[in-house]
Order: structure tokens, then sequence, then C-alpha cells
């Protein structure tokens, strides 16, 4: 057992909050693009995933709860994030959270998702580096919480980037230590074999990143949300097909399950989408290279997604 997990091992262990599970027992899910349906995706894993991300606005309540009886009554564990209702910017959308103008807003998502029998973790705007202040997202949170709680099977997740860790701006200053569970967004950002790579894909620098093995993607994350006493997910993980290295990727998802579980991690969601990914889709196969000099080359793999459901195989797959 890792530092990180003995640290938050705890004595005659019972939860701490809905769909909290013993160090060693991982819910192991994904999100989608639109290639496919959940029931789908699964019936070709053969496995039902432990955990299901999906996304989205400050209108969408009623769509989010129903979709949540959905994923309860199919044995998942729903991970939902939402945004804010929209009244300006988003700094200033997260004030208005935060000094009681959404109350009924929270308090509709309280009532309908509680009305519920089993989990639900629950973000309100996911990765909110770049979009507002820390102190701002604080104050929604620290208000917002005593709300959603009302409902006893709601755990509240703000969900991280995982750049806030990198850069230590610092990530702790997104969080209010009243949370149930902190959730993190991070991949293994590797692209490109070209590293003098100057090609602008999205209207940002593209510079190359180096492959990171999962100990250097997952460890500091993983070592100082324990220093927070608190339980963490990959709400979003994921690695490029490595296509002069095959089997490369395949081992990364591979190896990323073990290390994960076994330092106490509760929950991966493998974002299995080409949504937001100028670089790349992360989908664990049908994967289109995109080399600098030949945008046109097409690369047919799936050795991401055959370790991905070996993965739903090992021991330490938890279900609500």
């Amino acid at each position: 057992m890792s530092i990180a997990a003995r640290r938050l091992q705890r004595s005659g262990w019972k939860p701490s909050f809905p769909g909290d599970q013993p160090i060693g027992q991982m819910y192991y899910g994904c999100s989608l693009g639109t290639q496919e349906t959940i029931n789908s995706f699964e019936s070709r894993v053969g496995f039902t995933a432990g955990v299901y991300r999906e996304y989205y606005t400050a209108g969408q309540v009623s769509t989010m709860v129903s979709a949540a009886a959905t994923q309860h009554a199919n044995g998942r564990l729903p991970i939902f994030s939402i945004k804010a209702p929209v009244v300006g910017t988003i700094d200033q959308n997260w004030q208005s959270v935060a000094n009681g103008s959404q109350d009924a807003w929270l308090n509709s998502i309280a009532s309908g998702l509680g009305a519920l029998d089993k989990p639900v973790w629950f973000c309100i705007h996911h990765e909110p580096r770049g979009d507002g202040t820390q102190a701002n997202y604080r104050d929604m949170y620290t208000h917002a919480i005593p709300i959603l709680k009302q409902a006893a099977n709601i755990a509240v997740m703000p969900i991280l980037n995982g750049y806030s860790f990198d850069i230590n701006d610092p990530a702790s200053g997104w969080v209010t230590g009243l949370e149930d569970i902190v959730g993190v967004d991070y991949y293994n950002q590797w692209w490109t074999y070209d590293t003098n790579i100057s090609t602008n894909l999205d209207g940002q620098a593209d510079n190359y990143r180096p492959w990171k093995t999962v100990e250097t993607n997952f460890g500091p994350i993983i070592d100082e949300v324990a220093t927070w006493g608190k339980r963490l997910v990959f709400a979003e993980h994921g690695c490029h097909y490595a296509w002069n290295e095959p089997g490369k990727a395949a081992d990364w998802v591979d190896q990323s399950f073990d290390y994960c579980r076994d330092a106490g991690v509760l929950a991966m969601s493998y974002f299995n989408s080409a949504a937001n990914s100028p670089r790349g889709s992360w989908d664990l196969e049908n994967y289109t290279v995109i080399p600098p000099t030949n945008t046109t080359n097409y690369v047919f793999n799936n050795e991401r997604f055959l370790a991905y459901q070996a993965n739903t195989q090992k021991p330490g797959n938890a279900h609500i």
C-alpha cells in the first residue's frame, strides 16, 4: 500500500459520504463522446461502468435528475458536472451562487437528486482555473454545500484542473475543506514525436510534451490531495496512441488502474471522446493520428480499448 493510501486508511472503516469505498476498492468508468451510447459501450466491453460522467448546463436540472435515475437503474454511480446559472461573467455567476441568489436552483437540485435512493457525485463548474478567481469559487461552494447536503445521497466534489497541480497556483486554493471528495481532470498530454513542434492547431502554442509514466502523471496529485485528508477521483483521464510504439498506450492504461487503485484513488473515469481535443482524440479506439507534417495519416487501433476492457476484470472494481 502506498504512503498516500496509508494516510487515508482508517481502522474500523465505515463510509464517510455517499458512495465511499474502502481503500483498494475503486470505481472504474468513463465519459463518452457522440460515437455511441453507454449501453452500447458496456455491451462491447462486457462490463457495467462503475461511474459514468456527464455534463449539464444550469437549465438542465430535470434532465440531469432523470439521467441519475437511469444510471442508478443500470448500476452506475453518476458523476455530474453542471454550470452555474449565467448572470454575467463566470466570476459573477459564481458570486450569484455564493450570495444566495441561486438558492432556488440549488434547492431544486437537492430535492430532485435527493428523491433518489443511490449516490450521486456532484460538481458545480469543473476545471475552474482560468475562468474565475479562487476566492469566488470557494465562496460558491461554501454557500452551496450545506444546501446540496440536505440530500443524503449527494457527495459534493469540485473537479479541478490537473494543471493547477503542475504550476501550484496553488491547487489547494480551489477547495474549502467542506467538500466530500476532490476530483481532478488530468491526462498524459503527450501527442507528437516532433520535439520541435510549432504547428498551431487551436490558437495556442502547441508545445511538445513528454510522455509521462503513470507514476509521474498521477503520483504528485495523489500525494497532495492525501495531505488534504480527502478521497481523490480522476474524473477525466486518458492518453493518446503512440503510433510508433505499439503497446505503449495500452500499457499506460493498464498500469493506471493498478497504480491508482493501490494508491487509494476512489474512482477513475476515462475520457473516451474527441471533444475539445485539438491535438488528437482520447478515444480508446479509432484514433486519427495528427503528426505535424501529415494531417491525413489515419491509423486505426484498439489497444487502449483492450487494456480498458482488461482493467474491468481486475480485483478492486467497485459498484454501487
